[in-house]
């Protein structure tokens, strides 16, 4: 598959988690890597962590980096790793 459509795909599982459920922009994808191929039929997870975040002038909004790496499960490889920039607005608490 296109190294692209492997992201496309690792983005989806993870907007599948809720964890991308107030995003108002993607603002950056930074040191994108493509570590192995995937082909029709493999299985992948995903895995994203906090980065960084930071507060704007925008009462509400932040912006929060995600380290995020994409596992073949069918061959037991890394396919995937970069780091994504989003603006996301604040829960009410």
């Amino acid at each position: 598959m296109p190294g692209a459509l492997t992201l496309s795909y690792a983005i989806g599982l993870l907007y599948q988690q809720g964890i991308f459920d107030h995003i108002l922009a993607l603002t950056a994808i930074n040191n994108l890597s493509f570590k192995s191929p995937v082909m029709v039929g493999d299985e992948i997870e995903a895995e994203a962590t906090v980065s960084s975040k930071r507060e704007t002038q925008k009462p509400g909004m932040g912006v929060v980096s995600f380290a995020m790496s994409c596992r073949n499960k069918t061959k037991n490889t890394t396919c995937l790793q970069c780091e994504m920039t989003f603006i996301i607005m604040r829960q009410k608490s």
